[in-house]
């Protein structure tokens, strides 16, 4: 496993210019977490990789992070499982662009992208009409927040 490590801290080395050290003690840390339990280190170094490969993501996954520290425990877990249907299917862009029809919200609002967004998001969570309303206004929050 240290050798996928050691490709990523060469990548942000020479292509993003990290410093060396500072890039070393992260995977140090991501190598030994149990041990250390610094996982702070840890998403510091995998945001520091994302950055680097795509900024338009790392700054989502930024939003997202602040928006789930902040809500409830209950909401946490599905507003992470939409985040994750977002993320791995790359719906950022849409979401960043779309708005829903006057009057109609996201629930009501008909756009081929937008059905395929609530199918995959309520496959992976089990929503009531309500809570995927919310879900969809906290993601397209995320995805228009540009700092």
């Amino acid at each position: 496993m240290f050798y996928i490590y050691n490709s990523i801290a060469h990548y942000l080395i020479y292509n993003c210019h990290h410093n060396y050290s500072k890039v070393y003690s992260y995977i140090y840390c991501v190598k030994k977490r149990e041990k250390h339990n610094d996982n702070k280190k840890i998403e510091t170094f995998k945001m520091m990789f994302i950055k680097c490969i795509n900024p338009d993501i790392a700054l989502h996954i930024s939003n997202m992070n602040d928006v789930l520290s902040k809500c409830s425990d209950s909401d946490r877990p599905m507003l992470k499982s939409a985040f994750n249907v977002i993320s791995k299917n790359n719906y950022w862009s849409f979401m960043s662009e779309y708005t829903p029809d006057e009057g109609k919200g996201f629930m009501w609002s008909s756009h081929p992208k937008l059905n395929e967004i609530r199918t995959k998001i309520t496959n992976e969570w089990s929503h009531s009409g309500a809570s995927l309303a919310y879900t969809m206004r906290v993601i397209e929050m995320v995805a228009k927040k540009k700092s």
